[in-house]
């Protein structure tokens, strides 16, 4: 008998948030959803498109986040999925607030910055409204991505991912059900949202729906402002240099821009990399860590590393704060690289 239930659905104002990460003209973006571009980029206004540059410049140029990933991140503390209730969420803020503050997400100066954009935000989405995009979507992009949610939620019907996380890395989930957003617009960013809830694109295969699921169901793997230990050992690893430099250097398209956040992100890698594994849908791992973002998550190959010969089979937290106290300790995660490597 499987634990795992799966809901998988379209989502409005999801894709309608994603969208705005090419509507802002970035490059990064635009090479993803170049059709995209091209169809709404003659329709944005001067104003419009100076509320855009306006939304990028906040969140991401000087923010350092992903627009999608935040909004979105907000929007799922409420449950509004028209124009209509988008707007009323930024004028009505509380019940936000109150999700993320249960949930492991919240963070003041996000919250600010996020109030800060709400005028930005219902100028935008007074012109989607100008433009039916509600119509547009609903006449044009839902039947596109209809027949990829029927794939994907057949293929991820077979696979219980909440039992083998449990057994795999000995965690309990607080729910059986998780709830897969399938969007046409998230390229290339899957995205966690509150609950065990998180957003994948139609155009991705089922396969990697399903690496999204198990990827996204590890955020987070510890409690950081809560655990006085673990933070001091994450923290301490920005003085180790080889990681610090890659760190530095990564390119900041990808997310992960503050360093906490870049450790989570490899160590649910590594941990993501061994359930793959026993799904039988994991790349090589030599190969993934060496391309995937540029070779900028080298923790979690040296995690990964670390986690294999040392036999982990459950509790995650004391075997990482163990780790960066001992064989990844500053100065010496580039000799456990090198080691996976040279294996």
């Amino acid at each position: 008998m499987t634990r795992t239930e799966w809901q998988v659905i379209p989502s409005f104002r999801y894709d309608a948030l994603c969208l705005l990460n090419t509507l802002t003209g970035d490059p990064f973006y635009v090479e993803f959803n170049q059709d995209a571009y091209d169809y709404f980029k003659p329709r944005l206004t001067a104003g419009v498109e100076n509320a855009l540059g306006d939304l990028k410049r906040s969140i991401k140029d000087e923010g350092k986040w992903i627009i999608s990933a935040l909004l979105c991140m907000y929007y799922s503390g409420t449950e509004g999925d028209s124009l209509a209730e988008m707007h009323h969420a930024l004028d009505n803020p509380e019940p936000i607030r109150d999700s993320l503050q249960h949930s492991p997400y919240y963070d003041e100066n996000e919250w600010q910055l996020f109030l800060r954009n709400r005028d930005t935000l219902h100028t935008i989405f007074r012109f989607l409204e100008d433009i039916d995009f509600t119509g547009y979507w609903q006449g044009t992009i839902l039947p596109q991505i209809a027949p990829e949610i029927e794939k994907i939620a057949a293929y991820l019907t077979e696979h219980d991912v909440v039992a083998k996380l449990e057994a795999l890395i000995g965690i309990t989930l607080p729910s059986p059900t998780i709830r897969v957003y399938v969007l046409y617009y998230t390229r290339p960013h899957g995205i966690k949202v509150i609950g065990q809830n998180f957003i994948t694109d139609a155009s991705w295969s089922p396969k990697i729906a399903l690496r999204t699921a198990i990827h996204e169901m590890l955020h987070p793997p510890y409690d950081y402002e809560g655990d006085k230990a673990l933070k001091t050992a994450i923290l301490n690893l920005q003085q180790d240099a080889f990681v610090a430099e890659k760190f530095a250097g990564h390119n900041p398209d990808y997310g992960y821009n503050d360093f906490p956040g870049y450790v989570e992100e490899n160590c649910v890698r590594a941990l993501e990399q061994i359930v793959n594994e026993a799904f039988d849908i994991a790349r090589d791992p030599r190969e993934r860590w060496r391309t995937e973002d540029d070779g900028m998550h080298v923790v979690a190959a040296a995690l990964y590393h670390t986690l294999k010969t040392q036999q982990f089979t459950g509790g995650f937290r004391d075997f990482l704060l163990n780790a960066l106290q001992t064989s990844l300790a500053p100065g010496k995660v580039r000799r456990v690289y090198d080691a996976f490597y040279g294996e």
